[in-house]
């Protein structure tokens, strides 16, 4: 029975990966803040860059590369420097906010809604019982439902997670350790192996979970002993402060609990990413992200959470250097006043989502932004709304943009942006000609435009990119010759490796191995 469950998990994870709208990568590889070389020995077809949506990938790409070249920093799962340190606010007394009350944090005045700040659904009591010292504390400092979740029935997860804390040795513990304790506990017990409308509508009815890679280094193992910054993805720093979780890909399900927030003082790293069965019951479940001011990275990618738009809550986290929300189920009208605060953000990722609205021109406006993803998301307009005149953008290293609804052409003011490395905008519908103005951008290395409606001439100035590397061009409607100051660019120097056209039947004139390395429709 085991056997049969597996083999359907594993169908279900590749009917998954088939199904979802894959943003483009490098072959083997995906996006990621660091630029990768196409000359690493992974047995990549020669080109790589973003795939066509007719080839998606067999399995999901990994999103940890190991490049040749290092990052401008280290990624953001990998323990921070101020792991080390203490938190801007000191953890030696509860939070400022006592979480038995709503949040006394405003959304973001840009917000579209205002949030409900309090679980969308209220414990169903019990008869009343002995109360330890432990439960007094807890209900009079961090209890989100001021006690009443201790009431409950034993098998909630705030019991479970309250007689845990209370079987611990908490003897000397300052009270914001044992409340941050029983926070660690909540989030344990109500992700692990849960079962949801949303597991059962995958797995079937009645379905149990899974166990979690981190489950037997949290509570239920031996060798975990009674110290919540010893558990697996768990980041302290020296005053024992929880400032990261790290529990990507841990077969979580159920619903992410709100006792996060009790973590609010010290916590700065959030990643949740490829836990593709946890979720939320409605939107009011991700209110906990308002009171999380202190996050620095913001990881959701590929779970379970659904909002309709982007969740305004988001607008309060002004010290965001990373947001990945990739393929979750964000959908509907953006609201880009989001981000207008976010000055510190560097890393944005909003690929495979589903977004009827323009590209966010606030972005422009954002001095730390580096890289940029909005591939695959149904955007719509055109490229100006996100590009505006040029003057903005003035850390930007690599923009994709692949496969979203627009019209229009490529505007020439992408030429301004002078800071480019690697620019995809491939199966976008583009019209009108190549811009003579992308020669401007001689920081560039990678550039794929294939997939379009792209008209005229390719522009001789291309060649004068002494960096780059990759140029991907076909299935288009350009005619005319590959310009000789590119086609110098490949041979016999070898700068350019991967050069591609539709010179297969002669509408761009490259001869193939002397200048263009593939012609055609397959490149």
């Amino acid at each position: 029975m085991r056997f049969l469950m597996a083999l359907h998990i594993v169908s279900l994870l590749a009917g998954i990966a088939n199904s979802e709208r894959i943003r483009g990568s490098f072959r083997g590889r995906d996006k990621t803040r660091r630029l990768q070389n196409t000359d690493e020995g992974n047995g990549e077809e020669e080109g790589g860059g973003p795939k066509a949506k007719e080839n998606p990938p067999t399995v999901s790409p990994s999103r940890s590369p190991s490049p040749s070249r290092s990052p401008s920093r280290s990624p953001s799962v990998s323990p921070s420097p101020s792991a080390s340190s203490s938190p801007s606010r000191s953890p030696s007394r509860a939070p400022s906010v006592s979480p038995s009350r709503a949040p006394s944090v405003s959304p973001s005045p840009s917000a579209s809604s205002s949030p409900s700040v309090m679980p969308s659904q209220t414990p169903s009591l019990k008869p009343s019982r002995h109360i330890s010292e432990i439960e007094r504390m807890l209900t009079d400092q961090y209890a989100l439902w001021g006690g009443i979740e201790f009431r409950t029935s034993d098998s909630t997860y705030w019991m479970k997670a309250l007689q845990w804390v209370e079987s611990t040795n908490t003897t000397g513990l300052p009270d914001w350790r044992i409340g941050q304790r029983y926070a660690m506990a909540c989030i344990f017990f109500a992700t692990n192996s849960v079962s949801t409308d949303y597991t059962d509508s995958l797995m079937g009815s009645g379905f149990e979970g899974f166990t979690f890679n981190w489950l037997h280094k949290w509570l239920e193992h031996p060798s975990a002993g009674e110290n919540e910054c010893d558990f697996w993805g768990v980041v302290c720093n020296t005053d024992m402060a929880v400032v990261e979780l790290n529990l990507k890909s841990n077969w979580m399900s159920g619903v992410f609990p709100n006792e996060v927030v009790i973590l609010e003082n010290s916590l700065e790293v959030l990643d949740l990413e490829r836990n593709i069965m946890m979720s939320n019951y409605d939107e009011d479940e991700l209110w906990f992200l308002i009171r999380l001011t202190n996050l620095r990275v913001l990881n959701l990618g590929k779970t379970g959470f659904r909002f309709s738009g982007l969740p305004p809550y988001i607008a309060n986290l002004a010290k965001l250097t990373d947001l990945v929300l990739y393929s979750t189920l964000f959908y509907g009208t953006m609201d880009d006043t989001i981000f207008e605060n976010m000055t510190a953000l560097e890393y944005l990722d909003l690929g495979a989502l589903s977004f009827d609205s323009p590209f966010p021109s606030t972005l422009q406006n954002l001095p730390n932004l580096t890289f940029v993803y909005l591939d695959y998301s149904e955007f719509t307009g055109n490229l100006t709304s996100l590009i505006g005149d040029g003057s903005g953008f003035p850390s930007l290293r690599e923009l994709w943009v692949d496969d979203n609804n627009l019209e229009g052409s490529i505007p020439s003011a992408i030429g301004s942006i002078s800071s480019l490395e690697s620019l995809s905008m491939s199966e976008c519908q583009l019209t009108g000609d190549m811009p003579t103005e992308l020669g401007q951008l001689s920081s560039m290395r990678l550039m794929w435009f294939f997939g379009n409606q792209l008209s005229g001439n390719i522009p001789s100035e291309i060649g004068g990119m002494s960096n780059l590397e990759l140029f991907k061009v076909h299935r288009n409607d350009l005619t005319g010759s590959m310009p000789s100051e590119i086609c110098n660019q490949h041979i016999p120097l070898f700068i350019l490796d991967v050069l591609t056209a539709d010179c297969q039947d002669g509408e761009v004139t490259c001869q193939q191995g002397l200048c263009c390395t593939c012609c055609g429709d397959d490149c």
